[in-house]
């Protein structure tokens, strides 16, 4: 079990202890990795719920005064800024993030053209389209005709982004933080920690770099740390509510027949003996537990396991605040066994009989002839 604090505080980078992402790109044009923090080109649908109004339903009335959207009182909450900032050394690179932020502001309150609705503005029209965009799988050159079509339509002056490039630079803050680390070739090693000055793999020997004059690594890793993006689930006030159902809401009494049923995983003695060993990490429901559990029913019959596990791990990946939705328990994943081998034993025997009936056709055949 791992558990992270997931709140809308300011994100204190990367730890060590998390653990890497298996996921590899080749890249041709990348030639430099380090440990800092970098913006993933690629905005997924989920960027546009995350960034909706943090300061919860009594800031109602406050925004419908001064005007402003849920996603513009979201974008000034503090903490917010802090976790949309890329954390840097770099005084010129600091001023950079914080002029984009301020420019995706305005962004939040120019109108997408003249007359339109309130909500319509530059930057809410362009997350809609960037959220319809991966939904739907459209490449970049569809998507840049797709924009230009609609500029070109729209009342003259209206601010629609006309190509890709442009509609990524106009959400460009709102990108999950992500390190990127050169990788063996074969998967051996990440060249990191100890690995971090080497050239060759200290396992397979394989080259780190491809041959030529610049330093252009074989193989690189994107890693995303869990802890920002559990921590943009609270910016929302629907997802916030979601993540905390599990501690306020209204707890079923036990049953005189039935005895005590559990209807949440914080029924469970486990997760009720977690919060008395660790009290200050149970006692604030916005703490997240994250578990990945295999149950071993498959009694030594390897095959089939390791591709289940890839689908739980890709499961986990699509983790929403309605946790544990659609994940099947013990028995049910039992049950799927029993039946799938019910099927193969089945098969087995239809293909036996088919074989003997084939057999003695051909017997009768030759001996009536």
């Amino acid at each position: 079990m791992q558990d992270n604090q997931a709140r809308p505080a300011p994100s204190n980078g990367a730890h060590e202890d998390h653990v890497e992402r298996d996921d590899y790109h080749h890249e041709e044009d990348y030639h430099h990795a380090d440990g800092d923090y970098h913006h993933e080109e690629e905005v997924g649908g989920e960027d546009h719920h995350e960034e909706e109004d943090a300061g919860g339903e009594h800031h109602h009335d406050e925004e419908e005064d001064s005007g402003a959207t849920p996603l513009i009182s979201a974008l000034r909450d503090s903490h917010v800024q802090d976790l949309l900032l890329q954390e840097t050394s770099n005084d010129r690179v600091a001023a950079r993030e914080r002029a984009k932020l301020s420019q995706m502001e305005k962004d939040g309150m120019i109108p997408i053209f003249p007359g339109c609705r309130p909500q319509d503005t530059r930057l809410h029209v362009t997350l809609d389209y960037l959220q319809m965009k991966t939904q739907n799988k459209w490449t970049d050159s569809s998507f840049s005709k797709n924009l230009k079509f609609w500029h070109d339509r729209l009342p003259e002056g209206n601010t629609l982004p006309s190509s890709t490039e442009e509609a990524k630079k106009v959400v460009c803050p709102l990108d999950l933080p992500h390190e990127k680390y050169h990788a063996c070739i074969n998967d051996c090693v990440i060249y990191r920690c100890e690995y971090k000055d080497r050239t060759t793999c200290p396992v397979c020997g394989h080259g780190r770099y491809k041959v030529g004059n610049k330093k252009v690594p074989r193989k690189v890793v994107w890693y995303f740390p869990i802890t920002p993006r559990l921590q943009r689930y609270f910016v929302d006030p629907k997802e916030a509510k979601l993540m905390q159902w599990h501690a306020e809401r209204q707890k079923p009494e036990e049953d005189p027949e039935m005895g005590y049923m559990l209807t949440h995983p914080s029924d469970a003695g486990q997760w009720q003996a977690l919060d008395i060993a660790f009290p200050r990490f149970g006692g604030d429901a916005r703490n997240i537990r994250l578990e990945m559990t295999y149950y071993v029913v498959f009694e030594g019959r390897v095959p089939g396991v390791y591709e289940e596990w890839e689908e739980c791990k890709k499961q986990v990946h699509k983790f929403s605040g309605n946790c544990y939705k659609g994940y099947p328990t013990r028995h049910e994943a039992v049950a799927k066994w029993r039946a799938h081998q019910a099927n193969k034993s089945k098969m087995k025997t239809f293909l036996v009989l088919s074989l003997l009936l084939t057999i003695v056709a051909a017997v009768l055949y030759f001996i009536l002839v």
